[in-house]
């Protein structure tokens, strides 16, 4: 490829020397309890198109960026007491990296950016903790490829951020000073501050309930063999399941987050046969005018468990899901600190060792939206598809991320510890996720019969790669 990089310098900005805030600080943790080669897997990544903006343009609103928000020009240092700080710096360089076309298709080359600067681990102790890539034909900029590390950038910000540079913004104040955003070590001081700890000390009270009422793991029983590799991940595409998620929400009142929940969940309960199921749950925290312009990561999970004794239905498993949601999402922020050490005297107390590794992710940016997407093309048929290496965890029993595809269909990723969960009974999952929600959105589905209807899903479906 034809390619350069460009410096971006940016000076005069403010400066900030803060503690991390509570979502940086588990990140932090995770960067530290992986291998290196790893810690790429904390990279969040996102790709936007331009209109064909000019690459000054791109670049000088970059600057602009980097300047109104702290955590693009933020490095993280350790005292000598081992606390962690976030260091803002007045003045430095931001390299971007700009491809040519030449000839070749925008989005292949753009895909093939992203894979470059996703791919690598950051350094966070000497290294901004972000990464641009433009993709460009003559001076007009076809991609913005934006890549951060979760310590420095969610879903939420990445995604903001790639369509502010690919697309530009008119009411984008030049003075960065003209509308204050909350920043990261704002943030973190309010957390010290007595209305965060009462914030904190709510979130202990509900975890602890939470702890002491959920099964010790979500998959019980002795392990099996594992599978090679022992951790697998799956994607399922369904055109099908985007068309029909404004039903589902007009059916049963509520989000399409909701709903796809309650599937798992109803889904989960029928395989594992525990009377309560739970598994963490992705919070955005973006609930407030503040955190909703915020840049930086305010992601963090949630124990989110249902009591399904008695439901008989899937609108008994969606009502019950909504309560339990609201009440997760209500207190989602806390320091992970804490956390672990509550974690660690509710394991004493229960004489075992609580399985913590299950996760729903709703990856989309706007998921309660009850409006269908316009169709743009014919629906495809529904595909499920094996990812390599680089998309599997190392550990977790079951990790599930919900995402949209760029023609508007749902895809449902997988990830399943084999000696719990083979690959056939992932693929079987997400199969039967998909059979249940369509039928759930014409007929309120007996929870009796969603066994039935996952096997004969797995067993209809026709998937060349059944075997990964």
């Amino acid at each position: 490829m034809s390619e350069r990089w460009v410096e971006v310098r940016f000076a005069d900005a403010r400066t900030a020397r803060a503690a991390v805030t509570w979502a940086q600080r588990t990140m932090w943790v995770a960067h530290h309890r992986l291998a290196p080669h790893d810690c790429a897997l904390l990279n969040v990544a996102f790709t936007a198109t331009s209109p064909g903006r000019s690459l000054d343009d791109v670049l000088a609103d970059l600057r602009r960026l980097v300047i109104r928000h702290d955590v693009l020009r933020t490095t993280f240092k350790v005292d000598e007491h081992g606390a962690v700080w976030q260091v803002a710096a007045a003045a430095g360089v931001l390299r971007v990296r700009v491809v040519e076309v030449a000839g070749r298709t925008p989005d292949d080359v753009a895909e093939q950016v992203r894979a470059d600067l996703a791919g690598a681990p950051f350094d966070l102790v000497t290294a901004l903790p972000v990464r641009v890539g433009l993709v460009v034909d003559g001076d007009a900029v076809s991609h913005v490829v934006l890549v951060g590390h979760h310590i420095a950038l969610d879903g939420w910000s990445v995604v903001r951020l790639g369509h502010r540079l690919a697309e530009g913004a008119d009411d984008e104040p030049d003075d960065p000073d003209a509308a204050p955003v909350l920043q990261p070590a704002d943030q973190a001081e309010a957390e010290a501050g007595p209305d965060g700890q009462r914030v904190l000390a709510d979130a202990l009270d509900y975890w602890a309930a939470q702890l002491r009422a959920m099964p010790p793991a979500l998959f019980t029983g002795p392990p099996r063999p594992a599978e090679t590799p022992r951790f697998k991940v799956a994607r399922l595409e369904s055109d099908a399941l985007a068309a029909v998620l404004p039903a589902l929400c007009r059916r049963y009142r509520t989000t399409s987050s909701t709903v796809l929940l309650s599937g798992v969940l109803a889904l989960l309960a029928v395989k594992t046969r525990h009377r309560r199921c739970g598994v963490q749950v992705a919070a955005a925290n973006r609930d407030t005018p503040d955190t909703f312009d915020a840049v930086g990561c305010l992601y963090q999970e949630v124990m989110l468990s249902v009591d399904l004794a008695g439901a008989r239905s899937f609108s008994d498993v969606v009502r019950r899901t909504w309560a339990a949601s609201q009440a997760a999402y209500a207190h989602s922020r806390y320091d992970p600190l804490a956390l672990y050490a509550l974690v660690e005297r509710v394991n004493a107390e229960r004489g075992t060792v609580l399985d913590r590794t299950s996760v729903f992710n709703d990856e989309r940016i706007s998921p309660t939206s009850r409006r269908g997407a316009e169709p743009t093309a014919a629906p495809a048929p529904t595909s499920l598809d094996w990812l390599p290496e680089q998309y599997r965890h190392r550990g977790g029993q079951f990790h599930l991320w919900i995402d949209s595809s760029p023609r508007d269909s749902v895809v449902v990723r997988l990830m399943g510890d084999t000696t719990v969960l083979s690959s056939g009974e992932i693929r079987e999952f997400l199969l039967g996720l998909e059979a249940v929600l369509l039928r759930a959105a014409t007929e309120d589905v007996d929870l009796a019969a969603a066994a039935t209807l996952t096997a004969v899903a797995a067993t209809a479906a026709v998937d060349p790669a059944s075997v990964p």
